[in-house]
């Protein structure tokens, strides 16, 4: 086997980037690096630049060649020519063996990276979830003196179990059914309680365990729920500073929520409608972004009434506790919109209620819903309808 004095003579090109060196430039490289206990033996030495030396450091030759891939082909030429001049394979067979090993430690090294992002990943969801259940934004009040008092989501389903079911008292089933402990379980029970003062507890021991279960003392003549946390919330708007006509629905389908795009369900017009006024016919295939850009090219805006509400399934009837978008200033900022066009009687109801300043302000129509549910108006029946508003702009132009 070669030894490094013999193998620093014979090398007379970098075996990383092929560069002839006299003897002087010539710096001895660990195929392993000696911070992975890698040896100064002939078998893990190649002999190279001192640039190239410092570029890869303490990688592994794995690494390095992946993140340099031009240089692995000079290295095995390097190979082969250290080979050429011995007249056997010894130095290269050697070397294989290194670079075998080389590869074990480079892919366990990545799994442990691996392991470490998963758990800082890990980490970081758990810690952005216990934040937005702390978040105590769900209003209850006392039904006698109407006095409010705010709880988080998790105290919420706790205290509306009780509500419903008042004489419950096995709470380690329900903790069970709630997937926390029963130490997080009594922990939100005390700090309801510090409201409240509804709930006691059978028996205690003296250094304040607890032996038996909760029981509520007469709670659902005590407290009324008053508020729920909010479970549709609307997208931001699709607008620009060309749009001149604003298109606005009263809150997104359940269909459209879970996409997170607007008027998402297969059933609705909304896009083939818009596909004759955009003189794209196949708008409605396209992806969700070209349709936006479509919409936009042609000065239609697309928004909102409602920005968050309470309502099950997709029926505008079903709407509860609805909070309105901020319209006034979405049209200051965009002062060319000259039409708005509010798609469905909930749009349009809620407009009314909410800014009645702005029916005058500007031209607005109530148009039929293009919603499924809206089964009376065809395709036809829709664009008609909508055509009086949409042409209405493109004249004054």
């Amino acid at each position: 086997m070669i030894n490094l004095q013999k193998l620093r003579h014979l090398s007379c090109i970098c075996a990383y980037c092929g560069k002839v060196m006299p003897i002087n430039e010539r710096t001895n490289d660990h195929i392993i690096p000696r911070s992975a206990n890698g040896k100064t033996e002939a078998n893990n030495i190649v002999i190279c630049c001192q640039e190239c030396n410092g570029l890869k450091g303490s990688t592994l030759i794995n690494d390095f060649l992946e993140k340099y891939p031009e240089k692995a082909e000079c290295f095995y030429n390097y190979l082969n020519m250290i080979d050429y001049q011995t007249g056997n394979s010894e130095y290269s067979d050697a070397v294989s063996e290194v670079l075998s090993e080389s590869l074990r430690m480079a892919y366990k090294r990545k799994k442990r990276r691996e392991k470490k992002l998963r758990k800082k990943q890990k980490k970081a969801t758990n810690t952005i979830t216990l934040k937005q259940e702390d978040i105590q934004d769900i209003e209850y009040s006392f039904k006698l003196s109407g006095q409010k008092f705010y709880i988080n989501e998790l105290q919420a389903k706790i205290l509306d179990y009780y509500l419903k079911h008042p004489n419950f008292s096995d709470y380690k089933t329900f903790a069970e059914n709630l997937g926390i402990g029963k130490t997080r379980f009594i922990r939100e029970i005390c700090c309801i309680n510090n409201l409240t003062g509804v709930f006691k507890i059978k028996k205690m021991s003296e250094n304040g365990i607890v032996l038996n279960d909760f029981i509520c003392d007469n709670i659902q003549n005590k407290i009324i729920k008053t508020s729920e946390k909010p479970n549709c919330q609307s997208f931001l708007p699709s607008i620009d500073e060309k749009s001149e006509i604003l298109i606005l629905g009263s809150m997104p389908g359940v269909k459209s929520l879970e996409e997170q795009q607007y008027y998402a369900h297969p059933q609705n017009r909304f896009w083939k409608l818009m596909g004759l006024f955009c003189n794209v016919e196949n708008l409605h295939d396209l992806n969700y972004q070209k349709k936006l850009q479509n919409l936009l090219k042609n000065q239609i805006a697309l928004w909102d009434v409602i920005q968050s509400c309470n309502r099950d399934g997709s029926l505008d009837s079903n709407i509860q506790n609805e909070v309105p978008n901020n319209l006034p200033d979405l049209l200051k900022q965009f002062p060319n919109i000259k039409i708005i066009c509010l798609n469905g009687n909930k749009a349009y109801t809620a407009f009314k209620k909410y800014f009645p300043d702005l029916l005058e302000k500007y031209n607005c129509y109530k148009l039929p819903s293009t919603s499924p549910a809206n089964a009376k108006y065809k395709l036809d029946d829709l664009y008609n309808e909508w055509n009086k508003a949409i042409n209405l702009s493109k004249t004054s132009d």
